[in-house]
Protein backbone atom coordinates (compact mmCIF):
# COMPACT_ATOMS: atom_id res chain seq x y z
CA UNK A 1 0.00 0.00 0.00
CA UNK A 2 2.80 2.45 0.86
CA UNK A 3 4.56 1.73 -2.44
CA UNK A 4 1.39 2.33 -4.43
CA UNK A 5 0.62 5.65 -2.68
CA UNK A 6 4.12 7.06 -3.17
CA UNK A 7 4.15 5.96 -6.79
CA UNK A 8 0.82 7.64 -7.60
CA UNK A 9 1.37 10.96 -5.81
CA UNK A 10 4.99 11.85 -6.63
CA UNK A 11 5.14 11.32 -10.40
CA UNK A 12 1.74 12.88 -11.02
CA UNK A 13 2.55 16.12 -9.14
CA UNK A 14 6.04 16.54 -10.58
CA UNK A 15 4.92 15.64 -14.08
CA UNK A 16 1.98 18.04 -14.19
CA UNK A 17 3.88 20.99 -12.69
CA UNK A 18 6.97 20.59 -14.88
CA UNK A 19 5.12 20.01 -18.13
CA UNK A 20 2.70 22.92 -17.60
CA UNK A 21 5.52 25.39 -16.82
CA UNK A 22 7.70 24.30 -19.74
CA UNK A 23 4.78 24.34 -22.15
CA UNK A 24 3.62 27.85 -21.20
CA UNK A 25 7.12 29.41 -21.29
CA UNK A 26 8.13 27.76 -24.57
CA UNK A 27 4.87 28.54 -26.38
CA UNK A 28 4.84 32.21 -25.36
CA UNK A 29 8.50 32.83 -26.23
CA UNK A 30 8.43 31.02 -29.56
CA UNK A 31 5.17 32.62 -30.62
CA UNK A 32 6.32 36.18 -29.88
CA UNK A 33 9.76 35.76 -31.48
CA UNK A 34 8.45 34.01 -34.59
CA UNK A 35 5.62 36.49 -35.15
CA UNK A 36 7.88 39.56 -34.91
CA UNK A 37 10.71 38.19 -37.07
CA UNK A 38 8.58 36.63 -39.79
CA UNK A 39 6.27 39.61 -40.09
CA UNK A 40 9.11 42.13 -40.43
CA UNK A 41 11.10 40.08 -42.96
CA UNK A 42 8.11 39.10 -45.13
CA UNK A 43 6.58 42.58 -45.15
CA UNK A 44 9.84 44.35 -46.05
CA UNK A 45 10.84 41.93 -48.82
CA UNK A 46 7.45 41.62 -50.47
CA UNK A 47 6.67 45.33 -50.29
CA UNK A 48 10.01 46.48 -51.71
CA UNK A 49 9.99 44.02 -54.62
CA UNK A 50 6.39 44.81 -55.59
CA UNK A 51 6.82 48.60 -55.50
CA UNK A 52 10.07 48.60 -57.48
CA UNK A 53 8.66 46.33 -60.18
CA UNK A 54 5.25 47.97 -60.53
CA UNK A 55 6.50 51.43 -61.44
CA UNK A 56 9.17 50.38 -63.96
CA UNK A 57 7.07 47.93 -65.97
CA UNK A 58 3.78 49.84 -66.30
CA UNK A 59 4.90 53.49 -66.60
CA UNK A 60 5.76 53.62 -70.31
CA UNK A 61 2.69 51.91 -71.78
CA UNK A 62 0.10 53.68 -69.61
CA UNK A 63 1.69 57.10 -70.11
CA UNK A 64 1.77 56.73 -73.91
CA UNK A 65 -1.89 55.64 -74.07
CA UNK A 66 -2.98 58.58 -71.92
CA UNK A 67 -1.06 61.14 -74.01
CA UNK A 68 -2.44 59.76 -77.29
CA UNK A 69 -5.99 60.04 -75.99
CA UNK A 70 -5.62 63.51 -74.50
CA UNK A 71 -3.96 64.96 -77.60
CA UNK A 72 -7.07 64.44 -79.72
CA UNK A 73 -8.20 68.06 -79.36
CA UNK A 74 -10.49 68.22 -82.36
CA UNK A 75 -12.84 65.51 -81.13
CA UNK A 76 -12.96 67.06 -77.65
CA UNK A 77 -13.99 70.48 -79.03
CA UNK A 78 -16.78 69.00 -81.18
CA UNK A 79 -18.09 66.99 -78.23
CA UNK A 80 -20.85 68.34 -75.99
CA UNK A 81 -19.01 69.65 -72.94
CA UNK A 82 -22.02 69.86 -70.66
CA UNK A 83 -23.18 66.34 -71.47
CA UNK A 84 -19.68 64.99 -70.96
CA UNK A 85 -19.37 66.60 -67.52
CA UNK A 86 -22.73 65.32 -66.31
CA UNK A 87 -22.09 61.83 -67.69
CA UNK A 88 -18.64 61.60 -66.13
CA UNK A 89 -19.86 62.73 -62.70
CA UNK A 90 -22.72 60.20 -62.67
CA UNK A 91 -20.55 57.38 -63.97
CA UNK A 92 -17.80 58.13 -61.44
CA UNK A 93 -20.21 58.18 -58.46
CA UNK A 94 -21.94 54.95 -59.45
CA UNK A 95 -18.62 53.22 -60.10
CA UNK A 96 -17.12 54.26 -56.73
CA UNK A 97 -20.21 53.15 -54.77
CA UNK A 98 -20.47 49.79 -56.55
CA UNK A 99 -16.77 48.98 -56.27
CA UNK A 100 -16.63 49.92 -52.57
CA UNK A 101 -19.70 47.80 -51.73
CA UNK A 102 -18.38 44.82 -53.68
CA UNK A 103 -14.97 45.05 -52.03
CA UNK A 104 -16.34 45.27 -48.48
CA UNK A 105 -18.83 42.42 -48.98
CA UNK A 106 -16.20 40.19 -50.58
CA UNK A 107 -13.64 40.71 -47.80
CA UNK A 108 -16.20 40.06 -45.04
CA UNK A 109 -17.59 36.94 -46.73
CA UNK A 110 -14.14 35.51 -47.43
CA UNK A 111 -12.96 36.02 -43.87
CA UNK A 112 -16.05 34.39 -42.34
CA UNK A 113 -16.03 31.48 -44.79
CA UNK A 114 -12.33 30.82 -44.23
CA UNK A 115 -12.62 30.62 -40.43
CA UNK A 116 -15.82 28.53 -40.52
CA UNK A 117 -14.57 26.11 -43.15
CA UNK A 118 -11.21 25.67 -41.43
CA UNK A 119 -12.82 24.90 -38.05
CA UNK A 120 -15.37 22.46 -39.48
CA UNK A 121 -12.86 20.59 -41.64
CA UNK A 122 -10.39 20.27 -38.77
CA UNK A 123 -13.05 18.63 -36.60
CA UNK A 124 -14.44 16.32 -39.29
CA UNK A 125 -11.36 15.10 -41.19
CA UNK A 126 -8.64 14.72 -38.55
CA UNK A 127 -7.88 11.01 -39.11
CA UNK A 128 -7.58 10.90 -42.90
CA UNK A 129 -3.75 10.93 -43.04
CA UNK A 130 -2.78 9.19 -46.27
CA UNK A 131 -5.24 11.01 -48.52
CA UNK A 132 -4.49 14.41 -47.01
CA UNK A 133 -0.74 13.96 -47.40
CA UNK A 134 -0.97 13.05 -51.09
CA UNK A 135 -3.48 15.82 -51.75
CA UNK A 136 -1.39 18.39 -49.91
CA UNK A 137 1.71 17.68 -52.02
CA UNK A 138 -0.19 18.07 -55.29
CA UNK A 139 -2.04 21.16 -54.08
CA UNK A 140 1.14 22.89 -52.95
CA UNK A 141 2.71 22.38 -56.38
CA UNK A 142 -0.35 23.69 -58.22
CA UNK A 143 -0.70 26.57 -55.78
CA UNK A 144 2.88 27.74 -56.34
CA UNK A 145 2.47 27.69 -60.12
CA UNK A 146 -0.87 29.52 -60.00
CA UNK A 147 0.38 32.11 -57.55
CA UNK A 148 3.39 32.89 -59.74
CA UNK A 149 1.21 33.39 -62.83
CA UNK A 150 -1.32 35.58 -61.03
CA UNK A 151 1.42 37.63 -59.42
CA UNK A 152 3.12 38.27 -62.80
CA UNK A 153 -0.17 39.35 -64.42
CA UNK A 154 -0.92 41.71 -61.55
CA UNK A 155 2.55 43.26 -61.66
CA UNK A 156 2.21 43.94 -65.41
CA UNK A 157 -1.16 45.67 -64.95
CA UNK A 158 -0.79 47.76 -61.77
CA UNK A 159 0.62 51.34 -61.69
CA UNK A 160 -0.13 54.75 -60.25
CA UNK A 161 2.89 57.01 -59.72
CA UNK A 162 1.10 60.15 -58.56
CA UNK A 163 -0.71 58.52 -55.64
CA UNK A 164 2.05 56.06 -54.75
CA UNK A 165 3.62 58.03 -51.86
CA UNK A 166 0.28 58.82 -50.18
CA UNK A 167 -0.88 55.24 -50.57
CA UNK A 168 2.34 53.88 -49.06
CA UNK A 169 1.97 56.00 -45.92
CA UNK A 170 -1.69 54.98 -45.49
CA UNK A 171 -0.99 51.28 -46.09
CA UNK A 172 1.91 51.16 -43.62
CA UNK A 173 0.26 53.17 -40.82
CA UNK A 174 -3.41 52.13 -40.89
CA UNK A 175 -4.03 49.09 -43.05
CA UNK A 176 -1.20 46.91 -41.74
CA UNK A 177 -1.95 47.61 -38.09
CA UNK A 178 -5.68 46.93 -38.46
CA UNK A 179 -5.22 43.82 -40.57
CA UNK A 180 -2.51 42.39 -38.32
CA UNK A 181 -4.55 42.99 -35.14
CA UNK A 182 -7.70 41.34 -36.48
CA UNK A 183 -5.78 38.42 -37.95
CA UNK A 184 -3.74 37.80 -34.81
CA UNK A 185 -6.80 37.86 -32.53
CA UNK A 186 -8.81 35.47 -34.70
CA UNK A 187 -5.93 33.10 -35.44
CA UNK A 188 -4.68 33.04 -31.85
CA UNK A 189 -8.15 32.27 -30.46
CA UNK A 190 -8.82 29.48 -32.93
CA UNK A 191 -5.31 28.05 -32.60
CA UNK A 192 -5.33 28.09 -28.81
CA UNK A 193 -8.75 26.42 -28.59
CA UNK A 194 -7.74 23.65 -30.97
CA UNK A 195 -4.37 23.10 -29.31
CA UNK A 196 -5.89 23.07 -25.81
CA UNK A 197 -8.46 20.42 -26.71
CA UNK A 198 -5.98 18.19 -28.50
CA UNK A 199 -3.36 18.69 -25.81
CA UNK A 200 -5.75 17.74 -22.98
CA UNK A 201 -6.92 14.60 -24.77
CA UNK A 202 -3.39 13.53 -25.66
CA UNK A 203 -2.03 14.28 -22.18
CA UNK A 204 -4.82 12.32 -20.44
CA UNK A 205 -4.34 9.30 -22.69
CA UNK A 206 -0.56 9.41 -22.35
CA UNK A 207 -0.73 9.79 -18.56
CA UNK A 208 -3.08 6.83 -18.18
CA UNK A 209 -0.91 4.63 -20.38
CA UNK A 210 2.24 5.64 -18.50
CA UNK A 211 0.67 4.61 -15.17
CA UNK A 212 -0.36 1.22 -16.54
CA UNK A 213 2.71 0.40 -18.67
CA UNK A 214 5.58 2.20 -16.94
CA UNK A 215 8.25 -0.37 -17.89
CA UNK A 216 7.13 -0.80 -21.49
CA UNK A 217 9.56 1.70 -23.09
CA UNK A 218 9.15 0.53 -26.67
CA UNK A 219 5.36 0.86 -26.61
CA UNK A 220 5.51 4.34 -25.07
CA UNK A 221 8.03 5.57 -27.68
CA UNK A 222 5.95 4.30 -30.58
CA UNK A 223 2.84 5.91 -29.14
CA UNK A 224 4.53 9.31 -28.78
CA UNK A 225 5.87 9.29 -32.35
CA UNK A 226 2.52 8.25 -33.83
CA UNK A 227 0.55 10.84 -31.84
CA UNK A 228 2.85 13.74 -32.76
CA UNK A 229 3.00 12.75 -36.44
CA UNK A 230 -0.78 12.43 -36.68
CA UNK A 231 -1.37 15.85 -35.12
CA UNK A 232 1.26 17.68 -37.16
CA UNK A 233 0.34 16.22 -40.54
CA UNK A 234 -3.40 16.64 -40.10
CA UNK A 235 -3.27 20.21 -38.81
CA UNK A 236 -0.87 21.45 -41.48
CA UNK A 237 -2.67 19.74 -44.35
CA UNK A 238 -6.15 20.89 -43.36
CA UNK A 239 -5.06 24.46 -42.78
CA UNK A 240 -3.24 24.74 -46.12
CA UNK A 241 -6.03 23.13 -48.16
CA UNK A 242 -8.86 25.26 -46.74
CA UNK A 243 -7.09 28.59 -46.80
CA UNK A 244 -5.35 28.18 -50.18
CA UNK A 245 -8.52 27.05 -51.99
CA UNK A 246 -10.66 29.90 -50.68
CA UNK A 247 -8.04 32.58 -51.32
CA UNK A 248 -7.24 31.36 -54.83
CA UNK A 249 -10.88 31.29 -55.95
CA UNK A 250 -11.66 34.67 -54.40
CA UNK A 251 -8.56 36.35 -55.81
CA UNK A 252 -9.21 35.13 -59.35
CA UNK A 253 -12.89 36.17 -59.30
CA UNK A 254 -12.27 39.63 -57.84
CA UNK A 255 -9.38 40.28 -60.21
CA UNK A 256 -11.35 39.31 -63.33
CA UNK A 257 -14.44 41.35 -62.36
CA UNK A 258 -12.49 44.47 -61.45
CA UNK A 259 -10.22 44.32 -64.50
CA UNK A 260 -13.10 43.76 -66.96
CA UNK A 261 -15.18 46.58 -65.45
CA UNK A 262 -12.26 49.01 -65.46
CA UNK A 263 -11.33 48.15 -69.05
CA UNK A 264 -14.86 48.63 -70.41
CA UNK A 265 -15.42 51.94 -68.66
CA UNK A 266 -12.00 53.28 -69.71
CA UNK A 267 -12.80 52.59 -73.41
CA UNK A 268 -16.09 54.50 -73.13
CA UNK A 269 -14.48 57.63 -71.64
CA UNK A 270 -11.18 57.88 -73.55
CA UNK A 271 -12.24 61.17 -75.19
CA UNK A 272 -13.68 62.77 -72.06
CA UNK A 273 -12.09 65.90 -70.60
CA UNK A 274 -12.33 64.36 -67.09
CA UNK A 275 -10.28 61.28 -68.06
CA UNK A 276 -7.48 61.98 -65.57
CA UNK A 277 -9.79 62.07 -62.51
CA UNK A 278 -11.73 58.92 -63.44
CA UNK A 279 -8.57 57.04 -64.40
CA UNK A 280 -6.77 57.83 -61.13
CA UNK A 281 -9.67 56.78 -58.92
CA UNK A 282 -10.46 53.58 -60.77
CA UNK A 283 -6.80 52.53 -60.94
CA UNK A 284 -6.32 53.25 -57.23
CA UNK A 285 -9.27 50.99 -56.31
CA UNK A 286 -7.97 48.15 -58.49
CA UNK A 287 -4.46 48.55 -57.10
CA UNK A 288 -5.71 48.42 -53.51
CA UNK A 289 -7.72 45.22 -54.05
CA UNK A 290 -5.00 43.34 -55.92
CA UNK A 291 -2.11 44.37 -53.66
CA UNK A 292 -4.04 43.64 -50.47
CA UNK A 293 -5.00 40.15 -51.68
CA UNK A 294 -1.45 39.29 -52.76
CA UNK A 295 0.04 40.66 -49.56
CA UNK A 296 -2.37 38.73 -47.32
CA UNK A 297 -1.80 35.44 -49.15
CA UNK A 298 1.98 35.65 -49.09
CA UNK A 299 2.24 36.77 -45.47
CA UNK A 300 -0.27 34.19 -44.23
CA UNK A 301 1.42 31.29 -46.02
CA UNK A 302 4.91 32.17 -44.76
CA UNK A 303 3.68 32.81 -41.23
CA UNK A 304 1.71 29.57 -40.94
CA UNK A 305 4.42 27.28 -42.32
CA UNK A 306 7.23 28.77 -40.24
CA UNK A 307 5.28 28.99 -36.99
CA UNK A 308 3.97 25.43 -37.21
CA UNK A 309 7.45 24.06 -37.93
CA UNK A 310 9.09 25.93 -35.06
CA UNK A 311 6.32 25.05 -32.65
CA UNK A 312 6.30 21.34 -33.48
CA UNK A 313 10.09 20.98 -33.21
CA UNK A 314 10.25 22.84 -29.90
CA UNK A 315 7.29 21.00 -28.39
CA UNK A 316 8.69 17.59 -29.34
CA UNK A 317 12.12 18.39 -27.83
CA UNK A 318 10.75 19.81 -24.57
CA UNK A 319 8.24 17.01 -24.21
CA UNK A 320 10.86 14.27 -24.67
CA UNK A 321 13.29 15.89 -22.22
CA UNK A 322 10.59 16.38 -19.55
CA UNK A 323 9.23 12.87 -19.96
CA UNK A 324 12.68 11.28 -19.80
CA UNK A 325 13.61 13.21 -16.63
CA UNK A 326 10.35 12.31 -14.90
CA UNK A 327 10.64 8.71 -15.97
CA UNK A 328 14.18 8.43 -14.58
CA UNK A 329 13.11 9.99 -11.27
CA UNK A 330 10.17 7.63 -11.01
CA UNK A 331 12.37 4.59 -11.70
CA UNK A 332 14.94 5.75 -9.14
CA UNK A 333 12.26 6.26 -6.49
CA UNK A 334 10.74 2.84 -7.16
CA UNK A 335 14.17 1.25 -7.12
CA UNK A 336 15.05 2.82 -3.76
CA UNK A 337 11.74 1.77 -2.22
CA UNK A 338 12.17 -1.79 -3.49
CA UNK A 339 15.74 -2.03 -2.14
CA UNK A 340 14.65 -0.66 1.22
CA UNK A 341 11.82 -3.18 1.41
CA UNK A 342 14.15 -6.07 0.58
CA UNK A 343 16.70 -4.81 3.09
CA UNK A 344 14.11 -4.61 5.85
CA UNK A 345 12.81 -8.08 5.03
CA UNK A 346 16.37 -9.45 5.14
CA UNK A 347 17.03 -7.83 8.52
CA UNK A 348 13.77 -9.16 9.85
CA UNK A 349 14.59 -12.65 8.67
CA UNK A 350 18.06 -12.53 10.25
Amino acid sequence: MALLSLYNIAPLSLYNMALLSLYNIALLSLYNMALLSLYNIALLSLYNIALLTLYNMALLSLYNMTLLSLHNIALLILYNMTLLSLYNMALLSLYDIALLSLYNMALLSLYNMALLSLQNMALLSLYNIALLSLYNIALLTLYNMALLSLYNIALLTLYNMALLSLYNIQLLSLQNMALLSLYNIALLSLHNMALLSLYNIALLSLQNMALLYLYNIALLSLYNIALLSLYNMALLSLFNIALMSLYNMALLSLYNIALLSLYNRALLSLYNMALLSLYNRALLSLYNIALLSLYNMALLSLYNMALLSLYNIALLSLYNIALLSLYNMALLTLYNIALLSLYNMALLTL
